[in-house]
Formats: structure tokens, C-alpha cells, sequence
């Protein structure tokens, strides 16, 4: 079995965590070829889906040159799996069929990104797999898919790397070492910021860090909220402006190397997403660093942990602020929850497991379309 994985990410503090895991995969046994491409393209960002059609309907070289190195790869490969944001045109995806290979797109919405991330191209590819649990409050991510019209929809879990946790940290020191940090949120602001306003007047404890902070963005995400929840008004942006005193846009960005250091120093990690989900990094990373994760998202949470029991959800801010006095006033609890969340994480989760999962459902899919064996004659096996 011979796979094509193609990948690329904006977040450069990510990025590291991605040559990992597909050495990881590599080491694992798995004969993989990386292709980065937004390396080879040039870019930080994959382009809208207008733009990506126009680039290709005018045959932009830079494109047609990665396309071209992925047709010949596919030629001796099984599975192409593209993840991290797509860069393939539908059209050259369907040509890929000539080929005969297996291709395979993991989108990792928020809702509020699928017409740019998915919508428009899991048509296209012989399986879809979703980061995200849920849509919104009704509606499974890869239900949406399905209606959208992809041939075959699963749930692949972002999961863990190696670096991104402590690999010798044990259920023992989670119940024993001390942790001088109450409460932790490393992310963007994004249309969270007044949420996060909301918890550092509460917590002014609260230890923030995340790139993308300014005193405009500060201000643009606070008006963007307001707008969004029907509440803009004179009287809203005053509020927004006398937020800004809490001087949030001085959070700083967090050097890699040092994000586990501090969550092996924190006691409960705040998990936000715009809206559904949930479908983020931190969903793994904070229990797989014995925090104690407090998590949005309580539709769909409950199929990556136990509610309760691996983690803690929140409806509201005032329902979180209130959780997070009952946590550090009965730390014991906090440190029963924090050893099963990490306990489940470092069964479930790590992403050797959950790649070995999604190939797992690959290989399924593969069958149903009536493909017995790989190129090289190897049957396939499930």
C-alpha cells in the first residue's frame, strides 16, 4: 500500500508537529510520500475556491506543475490523501481516476469555513473525512458531506503528536506534581475575544497566548461578535472599547517549544471554537498534557470524551466561570477528570492510532468500490 499525503498549514507553530507525525507514519511502516504543497505553491493559505478555479481554468503554472508531479505519483501509488486545506482543483481530482488511485480529502471545518474548505470539493474525491463532530446543533459534520455530495463520509479526530505532549508524563504525576497556572488559553482571538474578556475579568490569573492578537483585531473581533449575535449598537462598541483596557492585544505569540513546558504547568485549559465542533488542536493537546480541559462545543463533544468524566463542557461563559471556581476549589475532582481525559487521549487519540483508523475506513472503501488488491498484487485486507 503506497500513499501520496499532501499537506500543508498556515500556522507555522504547526507545522513542525506535521513533519513529525508523517515520520511517525513512515517509521510506523506506512511507505508514504509527502508532498507539501503549499511549499511548493508558494503559499501560506489555500485559495478561495474562485480563485482556485480561476488559476486553474488559465493554466497557472505553478499549479499545473504540482499537478503534474502528483498525476506521475499516482501512477505507482494506492491513496492519495489530501489534508490540512485543498489546493486540487475537482476536475483534476476526477482525472485522477485514470490513474487508479484511491483519493481521499480531510477537512478540518468550523462550520464557518466550509464553503471555503469543503463544500466545494468533497464531490470529487472517492472519501471525505471530517475533523469536526458536529455541523451545528442537529447535524453531524459528515452528514453534511453526504448531502453535499461525497461518495463516503467518516470522522478522522485531530488527535495528538508526540511533540506536542510530554511522553514520559504518567497518571501519577498528574495526580501528584503541582501546578502553579489556575487557567490556560493559547489560541487565536477571532470572534472569541469577548468571551475571553469575559473569563480574564473573572480570572485575572488567566495566562493567554496566541498569534494574531492586536489592538485591531481586538477591536474587529469585538465589533464582528456584536454583529454577529444580533447585539451591535452604540452601546455595544462602547463596551467593546472599554474592554480593550484589559490590554489583550499584548498577548504574545508562544515560541513551539515552549507551549508543553507551560501546559505541564496548568491546572484547567479553556477550549474554544467559533461556533460547532468541536474540531481543534486543543481538544487533544490539553489532556494529553494532564490539563484539565473545559470545552464548548456540547453537542458533539460527547463523542470524543466522556462528558463529566474525560472532560468538562460549557454552555455559556457564566456557566464556565462558575465551573472553573467550583475545579480549583475541589482540586481533586479537577485531577480524577484530568487522569481519564489524558488516559483516553493517549489510548485513542495519539495520531499513529487515528491515521491507523482512517486507513482502516480507506481500506473499506476501496473494497466497496470493487478494488480486491494494491498495485504492487498485495490484497486488501480490513
Amino acid at each position: 500500500m503506497k500513499i501520496i499525503y499532501s499537506w500543508g498549514h498556515p500556522d507555522r507553530t504547526i507545522k513542525p508537529f506535521l513533519e513529525t507525525e508523517v515520520r511517525e507514519w513512515i517509521n510506523a511502516g506506512y511507505d508514504i510520500m509527502p508532498v507539501r504543497d503549499r511549499e511548493e505553491l508558494g503559499i501560506t493559505m489555500p485559495w478561495p475556491p474562485q480563485e482556485l478555479d480561476r488559476l486553474y481554468r488559465n493554466r497557472d503554472e505553478r499549479l499545473l506543475g504540482l499537478y503534474d508531479r502528483v498525476s506521475r505519483l499516482a501512477e505507482i501509488h494506492d491513496i492519495f490523501i489530501t489534508n490540512h486545506g485543498n489546493v486540487y482543483h475537482p476536475e483534476f481530482i476526477k482525472s485522477l481516476k485514470d490513474k487508479k488511485i484511491y483519493t481521499v480529502i480531510c477537512s478540518g471545518d468550523d462550520p464557518e469555513g466550509s464553503d471555503y474548505c469543503s463544500r466545494p470539493y468533497v464531490h470529487a474525491f472517492d472519501h471525505s473525512f471530517a475533523w469536526a463532530v458536529n455541523f451545528d446543533k442537529d447535524t453531524k459534520m459528515t452528514e453534511k458531506f453526504l448531502q453535499w455530495g461525497a461518495r463516503r463520509a467518516d470522522w478522522w479526530p485531530y488527535g495528538v503528536w508526540t511533540d506536542g505532549y510530554k511522553p514520559a508524563l504518567t497518571e501519577e504525576d498528574i495526580y501528584n506534581q503541582k501546578r502553579d497556572i489556575d487557567l490556560v488559553y493559547v489560541g487565536y482571538p477571532s470572534t472569541k475575544l469577548a468571551r475571553i474578556v469575559e473569563l480574564k475579568k473573572a480570572f485575572p490569573q488567566m495566562v493567554i497566548y496566541g498569534h494574531g492578537w492586536s489592538l485591531k483585531t481586538c477591536l474587529g473581533s469585538s465589533v464582528a461578535y456584536h454583529m454577529k449575535y444580533g447585539s451591535w449598537s452604540k452601546e455595544a462598541f462602547s463596551a467593546s472599547i472599554k474592554s480593550l483596557p484589559l490590554r489583550l492585544w499584548r498577548v504574545k505569540e508562544l515560541p513551539v517549544a515552549e507551549l508543553v513546558p507551560l501546559y505541564q504547568r496548568c491546572k484547567i485549559g479553556v477550549n474554544m471554537h467559533l461556533s460547532f465542533g468541536p474540531s481543534n488542536l486543543r481538544t487533544y493537546q490539553l489532556p494529553a498534557n494532564g490539563v484539565m480541559q473545559l470545552c464548548d462545543c456540547p453537542e458533539g463533544l460527547g463523542q470524543v470524551f466522556k462528558v463529566g468524566e474525560e472532560v468538562v463542557v460549557y454552555h455559556s461563559i457564566e456557566e464556565a466561570i462558575e465551573l472553573i471556581k467550583y475545579y480549583l476549589e475541589h482540586d481533586d475532582e479537577r485531577k480524577e477528570i484530568a487522569a481519564a481525559g489524558f488516559r483516553r487521549t493517549m489510548q485513542d487519540y495519539n495520531r499513529l492510532t487515528t491515521f491507523s483508523k482512517a486507513i482502516q475506513n480507506v481500506k473499506k472503501g476501496m473494497l466497496q468500490d470493487g478494488i480486491k488488491s494494491f498495485k504492487d498484487g498485495s490484497p486488501i485486507k480490513v
